[in-house]
């Protein structure tokens, strides 16, 4: 009987632990900044997060929205000397997009991906260089 209460016992205090542990973990997810705009003013525009990552083929740059309802956001490439390449955009409703640019026909150099709305606009930076060929030299004894 008592090895049946001690076991009873450990299970109460390990399903609590375990409880207090999700609690903490969504609790923290839920976690803001304390200069997070939304707390600060809740009537503004909220902000669109965005990421960029190149395919495996290296001829597609790949851009993830997050952008909150009710905007469009605009997703621009741009050269060095600031010149639109290309744009696009994505609907009102809240979300991630995915907006691929093929970039396979662009030189050699350094450009610019620009992810604006109305509450702020992020700047990626990206390169293109030219490969260079492997050269091989190969020498027999």
């Amino acid at each position: 009987m008592k090895t049946f209460l001690k076991s009873a016992l450990l299970a109460l205090i390990l399903l609590g632990a375990f409880g207090a542990i999700l609690f903490l973990t969504a609790e923290a997810a839920n976690a803001r900044p304390m200069n997070d705009p939304a707390l600060t003013n809740p009537t503004a525009p909220a902000a669109v997060r965005s990421m960029i990552f190149p395919s495996k083929s290296a001829a597609v740059v790949n851009v993830i929205v997050d952008q909150p309802a009710g905007e469009r956001s605009y997703v621009q490439v741009l050269d060095e000397e600031g010149n639109v390449l290309a744009t696009q955009v994505t609907n009102r409703k809240a979300g991630a997009y995915h907006v691929k640019f093929n970039v396979a026909q662009l030189p050699a150099g350094k450009f610019r991906i620009v992810v604006q709305n109305k509450a702020n606009e992020t700047k990626h930076n990206f390169e293109i260089a030219q490969p260079v060929p492997a050269t091989r030299l190969i020498s027999l004894n």
